[in-house]
């Protein structure tokens, strides 16, 4: 199980996010439900900064488990200039982190005392155990 685009439901949560995207939050029991399966829970990019993201994180975490929680986007990641087409790029999305968003969320995941381990798994490592476990035994 997946859930890519949410946060906790909790006024860090809610900090920033459009009136529209309320309903894409999940409660602690949502959340720990989807872990308790063995699947991963995307915390989006939504926060109005890059250490409240990071904090968004965090906030996961400390409900689901680390090993439970990936980053949810569906953005440009690293696009060419011309590849933006005037929409927002991720990597143009907080205006005190530009370019390079997971060296970014990599970076200040450190600062806030995540381990590299556990950095390697949000940005990645998380989702790609998650869907191998798809493709069945092996």
């Amino acid at each position: 199980i997946a859930i890519t685009h949410t946060a906790i439901d909790t006024p860090h949560g809610r900090r920033g996010l459009p009136g529209g995207m309320l309903p894409r939050l999940v409660s602690r029991e949502h959340a720990r439900a989807v872990a308790a399966a063995g699947g991963i829970v995307g915390v989006w990019k939504s926060f109005p900064t890059l250490v409240d993201f990071v904090i968004g994180i965090k906030e996961m975490a400390d409900v689901v488990g680390i090993d439970h929680v990936g980053i949810g986007t569906d953005t440009y990641i690293n696009p060419a200039p011309s590849a933006s087409g005037g929409r927002q790029t991720t990597n143009s999305l907080w205006p005190e982190a530009p370019g390079g968003f997971v060296y970014k969320i990599a970076n200040e995941m450190l600062r806030q005392g995540f381990a590299p381990g556990e950095v390697a798994g949000v940005v990645g490592d998380n989702f790609c155990r998650v869907f191998g476990s798809l493709a069945g035994p092996k």
